[in-house]
Order: C-alpha cells, then structure tokens, then sequence
C-alpha cells in the first residue's frame, strides 16, 4: 500500500499536461501527463511493453519505489504495475483524453485503443474526422464487416454513396454499433445524391433513402456526387440518351433542394464533389448556404494544389478520394498504363527513414496538408495501419520531397462519361 501511494505521488508531483486518472476507494480524480516512460514518448506508444526504472513526466525524471516497474503499454498508455497485485495508475495515450483505472487484479482502460482522431474544421461549426473510411467498391456483402471493423478499431468518418448500393449493409454496422453502445454524435457520416436525381422534385427522397438504409435520422454532410445529370431511375448510363444537358437540369436547381434539406434537419452540411472551381464559383456567388465541401481525386500523383487554394480560400473543406491510387477501381477507369504510387522512390525512401509504411506516407501526407483522404480497406490490420497515418508530422522538408512526386495524374479520369450522342465531355467536366 505505502508503495503504490508513493508511486502516485511521484506520478501526481511529476504530471504537467495530458491526463492521469487514479481510482481508490471509489474516488477519482484527474491529473495531466506527458512526457515518456523510459525515452519511449507516450504518444508514440509502439506495441510493446517495455519495463524499466525510471518513470519520467516532462523534464523530470523519478526513480520507483523498489520492486515497482513502470511500463509502456502500447495500447493503453503508462502502466505501473506492481505484482502481484496490480494496484496501479494509467496514464492515457490519446491526448486529451483520460483514462479509467480498476485497483486490483484487473486493470481496464475506458481509452478506445486507437490514435487520437485530427479533425478539419466544416461550416465553421463541424468537425470533421481528419480520415474517414471509403466504402466505394465494397461489393460481394463486405461492407457490414468492414464498417464493423472500423468502428470497433476508432474510425468516426465512414464516407457513403447511394450509387455503391452498399449503403444497406452500412446501415447494419451502424445499427450494430449503436446497440454496443456507440452513439451517434461520435460519428460522421457522408452520403452523396446520384446523378439520376438531380431535379429537385427527386433531391429529398433520395435523401431520406439514404437515411432509411444507413439507420440514421441525420447526415453529418450531403454530397452532390457529380456534376451530371441522368434520367431519373437510370443508374448506370448505358448510352448518351440516358442523360440530361446539364443546362436542363441546372446545379443550381439541384442546390436549393439540398438546402431544403439542411433546413428540414436531414443533413448538417452540404457540399459538392468533382466540382471545378468554375463550377464551385456560382454556387459561391448566389446559394444561401455555401458548399461546406468539395471530395475531389487527390493524391501525391495529382495533389490539385490549385483547386485546394481556392477551397481554402472560401472556407470550403477538401475531401481526397482515391487517396492510395484506387488500384481495384473498374477496367472502364483504367488506362494502359498507371503510374503506382507505391513503386514512387520518394515515398518509398520516406517510408524507410520513417520506419512507416507507404500508404502511411501518403495518407500523412494528406492530413499534414489539411485535407481529409477516405481510403478504403475491409482489412482489419490495414485499418489500422491507415487510421494510425493520422499522427504522423510531417517537417516542411520532408513535404517539399513529397511534393516532388507530382505528375499531374488522374486515376479516376471521367472519360467513361463521354458516350456517343451524350452531352458531356471529360474536359469540361473537369474544367
């Protein structure tokens, strides 16, 4: 007894900054931490668990009572434990966040496991989860799973679309999510309207399906998926007659509609994607509610530097799908022959000296500049891996090198829209 007391003391006199929590006799009280435990800082922790003993809080450096060691649990933060009763005081690994602590035998953190989550400012009110998880191409019934997985490893940003039909199997994850006891506001949520409903007459019902097959009452963000017009019921174009000139059913027209749904509490925020800034500047000039997003192709092949300026300088948040290069997209998206970003030198000698992966260098990358990539992946370690992309700083030297990998490369080229007799043009979609 007389050491674990000892033990808090040393911890109480030595926390500065993040948070220590100490449960005894019912009582709790909270108390900053940073610094690191043995040189290991305690927000890197690594998923080992390394004993040593020193217990070390900011500048100071303090020596344990004899037979009391202090290590770093990669999961859940500091851990003093002393056998073999296991009294203890946990100090939490997500910043800002703290951390329950069980005297006894049993020690279990109230900490969700996962790196703290970065979020991006929306409509000056929303916060916006700074990775989120794509769910395009999530076909053959994965998407439940792979939604499930997320959760449960800390993903708060699942990005959706009516057109990936899948938005059914989401809903089953969120549904068992919440009965776990997940709560909605912990949540963000996107879907987008397809290109058959633009009119306004179709916007809400379209919506309110989304609504009825993710289980939810509210989107956090609602997406005009393209600038394009298809006849209503017609999901996937199969010649030039199955669209309408956009001067027809003009964006515009589309957007008040979605407006009518942030008024009617459907949606939180709307916005747009594959918008140009020549498409963006109108909605900018005359909507009554300016478009809180643009989720356009963005990656170190094709960063779109010009059109984030442009985002940035009209308070509009910047979604980047395909972040990792798409490689599963359809043949009709493909041409003879991709670039891949993972064969790119530079980021390949970043991710060696950085001991990091790839695909976290470029997902770092994206966050570091203020964008918000979706990647998508049903695999459970990977999820990991790209959530934990996150946390990594990036030195304005090190994003300069990344820079250079610029080609000016679209995966996701839009010439699959040009059909014969069709009025659109890849061109001018992207112009």
């Amino acid at each position: 007894i007389k050491r674990l007391f000892l033990c808090a003391h040393v911890a109480f006199r030595s926390a500065k900054v993040a948070g220590v929590m100490l449960l005894s006799r019912g009582e709790r009280q909270h108390y900053p931490l940073s610094g690191s435990v043995g040189g290991s800082p305690t927000g890197r922790a690594a998923d080992l668990m390394r004993p040593t003993s020193q217990y070390k809080l900011g500048a100071q450096t303090r020596k344990l009572p004899r037979g009391i060691e202090c290590s770093l649990a990669g999961a859940s933060g500091l851990l003093l434990d002393k056998p073999p009763m296991a009294d203890s005081i946990c100090g939490p690994r997500l910043r800002g966040e703290s951390t329950s602590v069980k005297l006894g035998r049993s020690i279990k953190s109230s900490a969700t496991k996962v790196p703290a989550v970065k979020t991006v400012d929306v409509a000056s009110k929303l916060k916006m989860p700074a990775i989120g998880l794509g769910t395009w191409k999530m076909d053959d019934g994965v998407a439940t799973g792979a939604v499930k997985t997320a959760l449960d490893v800390g993903y708060k940003h699942i990005d959706c679309a009516a057109i990936y039909l899948n938005e059914h199997e989401v809903g089953e994850a969120f549904s068992s999510w919440f009965g776990q006891g997940g709560k909605r506001d912990d949540l963000w949520i996107t879907s987008k309207l397809w290109n058959d409903c633009h009119q306004p007459e179709h916007v809400e019902a379209a919506l309110k399906k989304s609504l009825s097959d993710l289980q939810i009452d509210e989107l956090d963000l609602y997406l005009i998926h393209w600038p394009i017009a298809q006849k209503h019921g017609v999901l996937r174009v199969q010649s030039g007659d199955d669209f309408i000139p956009i001067n027809q059913v003009p964006i515009s027209d589309t957007w008040q509609a979605m407006e009518d749904c942030v008024k009617k509490g459907l949606c939180k925020s709307i916005g747009v994607s594959n918008f140009s800034q020549s498409k963006l500047q109108p909605l900018l000039d005359n909507a009554t509610i300016k478009p809180a997003v643009n989720q356009v192709e963005a990656h170190p092949f094709f960063p779109q530097d010009e059109l984030l300026d442009f985002c940035r300088r009209n308070d509009i948040a910047f979604t980047g799908y395909s972040p990792l290069g798409s490689g599963d997209r359809p043949d009709r998206m493909r041409a003879d022959a991709d670039p891949n970003l993972f064969e790119d030198e530079t980021i390949k000698s970043l991710a060696a000296e950085r001991n990091i992966s790839p695909g976290q260098v470029i997902l770092a990358w994206a966050v570091n500049r203020g964008t918000v990539p979706i990647p998508k992946s049903s695999n459970e370690s990977r999820l990991k891996e790209n959530l934990a992309a996150g946390e990594i700083e990036f030195s304005p030297e090190e994003m300069a090198r990344i820079a250079e990998a610029n080609q000016n490369y679209r995966f996701v080229h839009g010439r699959f829209w040009e059909m014969e007799g069709g009025p659109y043009l890849a061109e001018e979609i992207w112009a």
